[in-house]
């Protein structure tokens, strides 16, 4: 029986009319997934989510190859693309839409790197337009953007400041298009690094790439394999999974760093959706690895696919509870022991007296002739009851005649 061939469903946002080198690099992805057994479908979004659910609907893939690094000229939609193919049931590679709305929130992403001992430009955050925090212990130049952001190459929303003034009048000019709040961190200036991570039990690292800096300007340029000491590479290295695994990535994920020139390392950013487009970092590092493009982005799906799998797969039922143990059977009544005599004492013996015998014992008895049955001439007279004397009674006195009252003489 031959098995049915996984279907992928590359899914990107170009537009109508996607330029020559895009479709060049989208076609490149699909031949690489098909070189490996996989049914390729390749599906232009046009800023349409009707259009995403249409296609998962008519293709029924097992994975979508998420390629959709901004929705509406939007990169802040990433989450929401993600929330729609959760929705609908549908695998797709990269990050959930928790770990997306986090990375853009570079506040929260510098407290969390912060606290998982990962080095971070030192910062202030400008809540207040007319309470700008001190950067004294900053140092000029500093780097002025919205906390909410994701593209830090990007010079219209990260500009440099080298004073007091032009730090606040950045800040309300970004404050004017944009709601607060804003991240002012120190400059690093020094080399820019990229770290490609890919796993999600084991991760692993492609060739780190490296992005030529204009100092005048904060841009940076096409990417390039990067030329660093064994001990520094290794840090990077070390850095860039121990972030990954602090704001909870899957599949694949981006770390950008900062060198500065004692070669001490910083995080600037951490991307789980990348450019895949000719230059960037993804395609240099995949291409000076061993497994090449074709095979890093065939590792990729397998990656997404295994994922999705164990997702997929339902918990295995509790073990069925043990039998009920069997009641023990109730043992006859057993009759109660017949009562045993009561010991004898031990005690020494007590003596009898002897029998007293009465002082009349043996003398006739002699009759009443008050008994009845009893002849007159055998009886014997019944003794004369005494006469008890009754105590006299005393007289009582005799009352004396009134005395009649004497008149009164006159």
């Amino acid at each position: 029986m031959v098995a049915r061939k996984k279907k992928i469903l590359v899914l990107h946002n170009g537009g109508p009319v996607p330029e020559e080198s895009e479709r060049q690099h989208l076609d490149a992805i699909a031949d690489a997934l098909t070189a490996r057994g996989y049914e390729v479908s390749v599906v232009d979004a046009e800023d349409d989510p009707s259009r995403i659910s249409q296609a998962a609907t008519v293709a029924q893939p097992d994975l979508i190859f998420n390629l959709v690094t901004q929705f509406r000229g939007d990169t802040l939609q990433q989450p929401n693309v993600a929330s729609l193919l959760e929705l609908q049931g549908l695998p797709y590679t990269g990050s959930d839409p928790l770990c997306l709305s986090t990375c853009q929130d570079r506040i929260r992403t510098h407290l969390l790197m912060g606290d998982a001992d990962i080095p971070v430009p030192p910062y202030v955050v400008v809540r207040e337009i007319n309470n700008i925090p001190e950067t004294e212990a900053l140092g000029f130049p500093l780097v002025v953007s919205h906390a909410f952001d994701d593209i830090y190459d990007e010079p219209s929303t990260r500009a440099l400041v080298r004073s007091r003034p032009e730090l606040e009048e950045r800040a309300r000019e970004l404050a004017a298009g944009a709601e607060l709040p804003l991240l002012v961190e120190r400059w690093v200036a020094g080399r820019r690094i990229s770290a490609f991570v890919l796993g999600n039990r084991a991760l692993e690292v492609l060739p780190l790439a490296e992005r030529p800096l204009d100092a005048a300007t904060g841009a940076l340029g096409p990417a390039q394999v990067a030329q660093l000491d064994t001990s520094t590479a290794d840090v990077l290295r070390a850095l860039a999974q121990r972030a990954f695994r602090v704001m909870d990535c899957l599949d694949c994920a981006q770390i950008d760093f900062a060198l500065d020139t004692d070669d001490e390392p910083y995080a600037l950013d951490v991307r789980p959706v990348f450019d895949t487009f000719p230059g960037s970092a993804f395609v240099v590092g995949s291409r000076a690895s061993a497994l090449g493009f074709e095979g890093t982005v065939a590792l990729l799906t397998e990656i997404a696919l295994e994922r999705a799998a164990a997702m997929a797969e339902p918990e295995p039922p509790p073990p069925p509870p043990p039998p009920p143990e069997p009641e023990p059977e109730p043992e006859p009544e057993q009759p109660p022991p017949p009562e045993q005599p009561a010991p004898p004492r031990t005690g020494k013996p007590r003596l009898k007296s002897p029998p007293r015998k009465p002082a009349s014992r043996g003398r006739p008895r002699q009759r009443l002739a008050t008994e009845p049955g009893i002849p007159l001439a055998d009886a014997v007279p019944a003794p004369p009851r005494k006469k008890v004397a009754k105590p006299a009674k005393k007289k009582k006195p005799a009352r004396k005649p009134a005395r009649k009252p004497t008149p009164k003489k006159r």
